[in-house]
């Protein structure tokens, strides 16, 4: 079974590309003849992207979202009007408001710029998955991800409005897509604000701890404490992995870490990278 994952969007792209970046996230899976989109990016390199790439956008017939943020979602309003209706799977808690503090204390709108009505008024088949669910074969999203360690305590930044109050968001609509290839599992990260081994523990509880042969994607390790990293770190040197594909909020110091100890196992995930299996 041949699967080839293809990086459509990312905020990095290589020397003297054709390809444009941004601050977002798309993949494509191509798989037994399917084709299969992993985040949608913002929106604005996506078709670019893709026409470059010789990609097809008009046989995507499934879309999965990680989470309920404009650089993950801004492009499934063009996705739609490409081809009548398509499945979008997303966690139900993607649709509420979502924003960040910076550093100057001001507050900004991170969410979805498109309500669910309006998507399924375009042809978006919603399906809300908040638990490990089979999406298509041998495809996985995980749904809610557990958070059972202390060291991964999510983005301070990050908000939600609640009782008119803007508190931490926990980003509980933060799920992530499995894939099982011949030589092991395939797991790719919108953003793993859940926490990138939180989001291996509970791959491996559903899944019974089989190999994980690769993981692609942002790890938003970029505004994590220094305990957060080696920890991470420790945890990813005791797991049987042969490939570590970072890209978007991953960030430089993290990247660092990464390639110090993982070595020829780390790779950026950027625009127009591919993996085929």
């Amino acid at each position: 079974m041949k699967t080839r994952i293809t990086v459509l969007c990312d905020n990095i792209v290589g020397l003297k590309s054709p390809l444009l970046g941004e601050h977002g996230l798309s993949m494509l899976i191509e798989r037994e003849g399917e084709s299969y989109l992993f985040d949608t990016g913002q929106g604005q390199t996506l078709f670019h992207n893709a026409i470059s790439l010789g990609k097809d956008l008009r046989k995507v017939n499934k879309i999965f979202l990680s989470h309920g943020h404009y650089d993950h979602t801004g492009g499934l309003e063009k996705i739609l009007t490409l081809k009548g209706e398509r499945e979008v799977f997303v966690h139900p808690h993607a649709f509420i408001p979502r924003f960040a503090s910076g550093k100057d204390n001001k507050v900004r709108n991170i969410g979805m710029r498109c309500s669910r009505s309006k998507l399924e008024e375009m042809g978006g088949r919603i399906h809300l998955t908040d638990s490990f669910k089979e999406v298509a074969k041998g495809i996985y999203l995980t749904g809610e991800i557990p958070r059972t360690n202390a060291f991964e305590k999510g983005d301070k930044n990050l908000r939600i409005k609640m009782n008119g109050k803007l508190v931490q968001d926990d980003c509980r609509d933060d799920q992530s897509l499995v894939i099982e290839s011949p030589k092991g599992l395939i797991i790719l990260l919108g953003c793993a604000h859940s926490g990138l081994i939180n989001t291996l523990t509970h791959v491996q509880r559903e899944m019974g701890r089989r190999k994980i042969f690769s993981i692609m994607g942002g790890t938003h390790l970029d505004s994590c404490d220094e305990v957060q990293l080696k920890e991470t770190l420790q945890c990813l040197q005791n797991t049987p992995l042969e490939k570590l594909g970072v890209s978007h909020c991953t960030g430089l110091r993290a990247l660092h870490y990464f390639w110090n100890s993982l070595q020829e196992k780390v790779f950026v995930a950027h625009t127009g990278v591919a993996l085929e299996i």
